[in-house]
Order: C-alpha cells, then sequence, then structure tokens
C-alpha cells in the first residue's frame, strides 16, 4: 500500500512539473510571437486628419477622443514590448496631441498626459514639443489652463536648459489678460532671471510689479519685499 502510494505521489509531481514546465514554454513562445507581429519602429501611427475623425467615431467623438486618449497612454507598451520614452516619436505625439485639443479641448487628460508623463523624457527635443503643445493648449483657454505656461517654464528651464525659452514662456504668463490670476504669475520671469544671475534685471521687473499694483495682498508684497533684500540686493 505505502509503495503503491508512494508511486501514485511521484506520478502526480512528475505531471505538476510537466504542466509547470509547458507553461514556460508556451509563455516563451507567445513572448516570441509578438515580438514578430509587432516588430519594433515607430509605436505611433499618424494621427487621422479632422475631417476623418466624425467617420472614425461614427459621430460619436467623445468615444474617438476617449479611445485614442487611452490608445496615447499605452502606446509602445503593448504586445510584449516596454518602450523608453526617448524612443517616442514627439513631432507624431504633438499632432496627436492637437487633433485630440481639436475634439476635447476641455479635457484636462491629453495636457496631463503630455505634461507630466511624456515630459519625462531625456530626449530634450521631445521636451521641446510638449512646451510648444502647452503654450498652444493654455491659447485656446487661457482663463482655465494658465497653469500650463507655469509648467512649460520649468520643463525650459530644468528640463530643456532654455533660459531664453524659459523667459519667452514666462513672459507670455506675466503678459496674460486673465482676471484673479495668482501675483506670483507677474514675477516667474523675475525668478528664472534670478536664477541665472541677471539681478539687476530681476529688480526691475520687481518693483515695476510693487509700483504698478496697489492690489497685491500684503502677505504677497512682504514675500516679493523680501525677496528683493535676500536675493536680488
Amino acid at each position: 500500500m505505502t509503495s503503491n502510494a508512494n508511486s501514485f505521489s511521484r506520478r502526480v509531481r512528475l505531471k505538476a512539473l510537466l504542466v509547470l514546465l509547458l507553461a514556460v514554454v508556451a509563455q516563451q513562445a507567445l513572448w516570441w510571437n509578438t515580438r514578430i507581429l509587432f516588430p519594433r519602429g515607430d509605436v505611433l501611427a499618424a494621427p487621422p486628419g479632422v475631417a476623418e475623425v466624425d467617420v472614425l467615431s461614427l459621430s460619436d467623438r467623445q468615444f474617438f477622443f476617449r479611445q485614442r486618449s487611452m490608445d496615447l497612454q499605452v502606446a509602445g507598451d503593448l504586445g510584449g514590448r516596454v518602450t523608453p520614452l526617448t524612443e517616442y516619436n514627439y513631432a507624431l505625439l504633438y499632432r496627436w496631441w492637437k487633433l485630440l485639443d481639436l475634439v476635447d479641448s476641455r479635457s484636462n487628460y491629453t495636457v496631463t498626459l503630455a505634461g507630466y508623463f511624456y515630459s519625462q523624457t531625456l530626449n530634450t527635443e521631445g521636451v521641446r514639443y510638449v512646451i510648444a503643445y502647452l503654450r498652444e493648449h493654455t491659447r485656446l483657454d487661457p482663463v482655465r489652463n494658465w497653469r500650463w505656461l507655469a509648467h512649460a517654464a520649468w520643463l525650459a528651464r530644468h528640463k530643456v536648459k532654455d533660459t531664453a525659452l524659459a523667459l519667452d514662456v514666462a513672459l507670455e504668463l506675466e503678459n496674460l489678460d486673465v482676471a484673479d490670476i495668482p501675483i506670483w504669475t507677474k514675477q516667474l520671469r523675475a525668478f528664472v532671471l534670478a536664477d541665472i544671475g541677471d539681478r539687476e534685471a530681476a529688480r526691475d521687473l520687481i518693483r515695476a510689479i510693487l509700483g504698478s499694483d496697489r492690489n497685491i495682498p500684503k502677505e504677497e508684497r512682504f514675500f516679493m519685499q523680501r525677496f528683493l533684500e535676500e536675493r536680488l540686493q
């Protein structure tokens, strides 16, 4: 009886091992086949034209927007692949972001994906496309989107390390005609100037703001005075 039990136990273990081995082989075969079916190359197809959107969406533009937004989020990470952000075609991504804004410019999905995910690439030219898109997205509705200009200025200064571009974006933010925009948006260019050592220009800008706006809250005025005294003297 004991011998039969031992023999049965060995057969069970052997079958279990065989099943496990077959599972590993099947997984490897599937992985290999997906590499053949989805070879490396461009991870994104070119976006359709504006006139094609209604046809492709069957007149449900929100369905198109949501489906393509999700496709954009997982592009390059399907079919057994994991694609580094440096390998994406950012000119193509930029065209997709612009198209999705045409479909739904009020959604934060596309701009958040571009500004916080795709901007993490080490490809500085790719980040430039992100900055260009953030600036254009802001212009669609400055009242709702002005914060993206501040983010674009940060990307230009710290990711691309292009001071001229950062100052240009900061100036655009400074000149926005938006009521109740925080006073720090007018100071951002001064912060960049101070960061690169141009203290005189930064001082002139802060003093101009202090002298031209009588409605600056007391705590903001105090901060600006301290900034002048401690960083710019």
